[in-house]
């Protein structure tokens, strides 16, 4: 069975992937659960979806957006192979922005 249409580009399947793991994203607070821990931490915890990733395997590249930055960050392992010899870090994005689009609009 069929459920989408097959993507003909990587850029489409990259935008197809992220729509079918957004089918599956949980927003936080929508599941609370209360932690206790062996080492006696308690409190309330909200579980949610703190970020979605996209492996595209032939190109090698990792591709992924945050809860708070849904917009998809790339990141090419096939340079990074080539090219580095130390292991790297990236922070994620922990805040939300919005971008205004007024300036951008025009008449019909």
């Amino acid at each position: 069975m069929h459920t989408c249409l097959k993507a003909k580009t990587r850029d489409e399947a990259i935008s197809l992937a992220r729509h079918i793991l957004n089918t599956v994203d949980i927003p936080k607070g929508s599941i609370m659960a209360e932690l206790h821990s062996s080492q006696g931490d308690s409190g309330p915890l909200q579980e949610y979806t703190q970020w979605s990733v996209f492996l595209d395997l032939s190109n090698r590249g990792f591709h992924y957006h945050t809860y708070y930055d849904t917009n998809i960050r790339s990141i090419d392992l096939k340079h990074l192979a080539a090219t580095q010899k130390e292991s790297l870090v990236l922070t994620m994005e922990d805040s939300f922005s919005s971008q205004d689009m007024t300036s951008r609009m025009s008449p019909l």
